[in-house]
């Protein structure tokens, strides 16, 4: 895998990876999005994305998709090396400009790493 790529190993795929996320994961709120984390027993991270018709036209949610994706690969190094994240948007996303959704992901990604080095 490249350093600062985003391959198709660190995406995730199906419903089943999805659901096993929201039911054993440690969730996290943010103003624009819902960030769940659980530990995946791989050496890399992998990232899900749902935006529903309720954030916007598909023009919108693509773009905010885009944004964090951007926002994860370029800062997948700082985010434990064994995590699926799924990120569930909030409609206040279809406003934020991508430094603003950029912030608020590393700051939940903070959150979430100081509670594991905290156990």
């Amino acid at each position: 895998m490249k350093q600062f790529g985003f391959s198709w190993e660190e995406r995730l795929h199906t419903r089943k990876e999805y659901l096993a996320v929201y039911r054993e994961g440690y969730r996290v709120f943010a103003p624009c999005f819902v960030l769940y984390f659980r530990e995946n027993g791989r050496k890399f991270s992998r990232l899900g994305i749902a935006a529903s018709r309720k954030v916007g036209r598909p023009v919108v949610r693509n773009r905010i998709r885009r944004r964090l994706r951007e926002s994860f690969r370029r800062n997948k190094r700082g985010i434990l090396p064994c995590s699926d994240v799924v990120v569930n948007v909030r409609g206040r996303a279809a406003a934020a400009t991508f430094q603003e959704l950029q912030g608020e992901f590393l700051r939940v990604v903070s959150r979430w790493k100081r509670r594991k080095q905290r156990r």
